[in-house]
């Protein structure tokens, strides 16, 4: 029952489907890895910064239905000096904390890997691509491969002291043409450090690209890049256009409170979440206009940011039926069918979830 109430709030008030929203930790990195818009100079929008513990207080306060933030996305999350006091925070309002889209684990104190296992950081994704220090740091420049696993055992090492499953870890290796025959060897170790292994296909492929494609098929069940079938096609319109479904069910939402909408925005935001609040964002007109545009319903894309993105010129030649399943939002129906489903539960829907989100008292005035 509190999934299904905390879901018609999270529509009801902020306008999203889900219970969830991304926040950019950090913006900034210690890595120059090759093809990344840290190491391009293309950070000057977002600029960099980090997430201040006052900023992240005053969003959870205020955004009650909000269950899980995502803090991973341009930066490196341990660099910011208010991750310990953000993660004990967040276990205290209840709001679960990933860091999904990646970090690299380079710089990170012991202390820090004990406050990630005893106030329920939930789970991360560690970016390593290869297993050995020569191939990883041919793309991951500035990194350390050994002090990376060092800190992978120094954190299981933690959840074993505290009889923790979480959090949950992710091994992602990004395939290269350097990096395709340590394939097997990362995987041996990503079991041996009780992480799930997530093989992922470069999108820029000007960087290194693949030596042996049906190699790397048979390793990893990608599709290996262009030409390789109507398979890999497929994968590439799903890998293009899931940054888009952001704009619903997660917002992407810069360090300093702007929101971006999705986790590739470099160009332009839809106003300030933590002086406005989500739910006059996502009511901003010029973001209602892109959530139009992504679905092919608008008449002309216009000054919308994905203008500028090179997974928008892929999902823009797919047909608008097929588009809206490729971004997870299907028929037209304002809720998704899953969603639907757990709150369709009386003829009287809207009234009875207007039931459920009426307050004892006046909610938050971002809210």
């Amino acid at each position: 029952m509190r999934g299904t109430r905390d879901l018609a709030v999270a529509y009801l008030r902020y306008g999203i489907l889900g219970t969830s929203v991304n926040i950019d930790a950090s913006t900034v990195c210690q890595l120059r890895c090759s093809v990344c818009p840290q190491s391009q100079d293309q950070m000057g929008f977002l600029g960099r910064g980090f997430l201040s513990f006052e900023n992240f207080k005053r969003f959870v306060d205020a955004h009650r239905a909000i269950r899980t933030i995502e803090l991973s996305n341009y930066g490196e999350i341990f660099l910011n000096p208010h991750l310990a006091a953000i993660t004990r925070y967040a276990r205290e309002r209840g709001v679960s904390l990933t860091a999904w889209n990646g970090v690299n684990l380079n710089t990170v104190s012991e202390e820090m890997l004990e406050t990630l296992v005893r106030f329920g950081f939930q789970g991360m994704t560690v970016s390593i691509d290869g297993a050995s220090p020569e191939t990883y740091g041919l793309y991951r420049r500035g990194g350390d491969f050994r002090r990376v696993i060092d800190n992978l055992e120094r954190l299981n090492y933690f959840k074993k002291r505290y009889r923790s499953e979480t959090p949950h870890l992710h091994w992602q290796f990004v395939v290269f043409g350097h990096n395709e025959h340590e394939i097997p060897a990362a995987r041996r170790m990503a079991g041996e450090l009780g992480m799930h292994f997530i093989p992922k296909t470069n999108w820029d492929s000007s960087f290194s690209p693949l030596r042996d494609r049906d190699y790397v098929a048979r390793e990893t069940g990608l599709g290996a890049g262009e030409g390789a079938g109507s398979g890999d096609v497929r994968a590439r319109l799903r890998q293009a256009s899931g940054p888009c479904s952001l704009v619903w069910f997660s917002p992407q939402i810069n360090w300093d409170g702007r929101l971006l909408g999705c986790c590739v925005n470099l160009w332009k935001d839809f106003g300030n979440v933590f002086d406005r609040g989500l739910a006059r964002c996502v009511e901003d007109p010029g973001y209602r206009h892109l959530k139009r545009a992504l679905l092919g319903r608008a008449d002309a894309p216009g000054d919308i940011p994905c203008i500028a993105c090179p997974r928008y010129s892929v999902l823009s030649k797919i047909p608008p039926a097929e588009r809206m399943g490729l971004v997870g939002v299907r028929g037209r129906r304002p809720l998704p069918p899953e969603i639907i489903e757990r709150i369709a539960f009386s003829k009287g829907l809207l009234q009875r979830m207007r039931r459920l989100v009426r307050p004892s008292h006046p909610p938050p005035a971002a809210g």
